[in-house]
């Protein structure tokens, strides 16, 4: 069953300040000392966040205590961000763990509801030239996660909750400069749960539409010959 939020002094968000404030720091260390870039365009680890604007249609089939319900085609836009890491053994392939999650509110019953859809998915990705500008081609299976806050702002009452099933996504983009892209990708997601006489499937269909920035050659010492310029 979904679980209570605990209170907080402020509103209650996916995260809590003091967790926020801790990755800042840790991305703040992590590129300080990690950004040198190898001898090629992209050869090395890579880390690649992203942002922009997606939208989510989803069908949902539940069963609350021999009461059925049904939400049939429901198509919802809102933020959508995520990101690649991975390693390039060259400057053309990528073998990656990416990530992508639209959020989105809806009201349901007279409550305000934020639902997020998110897949994670190992796959490749593969940029059709050496350098930039180029196109390139993401692909990879996963698992997926389908979150629910109902009532974020209200402290007695909000809580929130979830489930797990698994995804696939495709995705093509374009490098238009050293490490910024824009891209597209389309994720499908399928979930299932049954519990305490309460089960249902969700059924995902999302595409998003982002801006992203990639930091290539991470760990990677500095070349004496830059394969790319001397």
């Amino acid at each position: 069953m979904p679980r209570r939020m605990k209170k907080t002094k402020g509103k209650v968000f996916y995260w809590q300040k003091r967790d926020i404030s801790k990755i800042l720091i840790l991305l703040t260390f992590f590129f300080s000392k990690s950004m040198l870039l190898s001898g090629g365009e992209r050869h090395g680890w890579i880390f690649s966040p992203c942002a922009g604007y997606g939208f989510t249609k989803y069908t949902e089939n539940l069963q609350f205590w021999s009461s059925p319900e049904s939400y049939e085609n429901i198509v919802k836009g809102g933020v959508s961000a995520g990101g690649r890491v991975g390693y390039a053994p060259n400057d053309q392939l990528m073998f990656i763990l990416i990530g992508v999650s639209n959020i989105f509110p809806r009201t349901a019953y007279s409550e305000k509801v934020f639902l997020e859809n998110s897949t994670g998915a190992f796959g490749i990705s593969y940029y059709l030239r050496e350098k930039h500008p180029s196109v390139f081609f993401d692909a990879g299976i996963g698992f997926a996660n389908w979150m629910y806050v109902i009532n974020p702002h209200d402290m007695t009452h909000g809580y929130s909750g979830g489930y797990l099933g698994f995804g696939g996504l495709l995705g093509v983009g374009y490098e238009f400069a050293h490490g910024w892209s824009v891209e597209n990708r389309i994720f499908y997601n399928h979930f299932s749960f049954s519990r305490d006489n309460v089960g249902g499937t969700t059924n995902t269909f999302s595409y998003s539409f982002t801006l992203s920035y990639s930091f290539y050659g991470l760990w990677a010492k500095k070349d004496k010959e830059d394969k790319y310029g001397e």
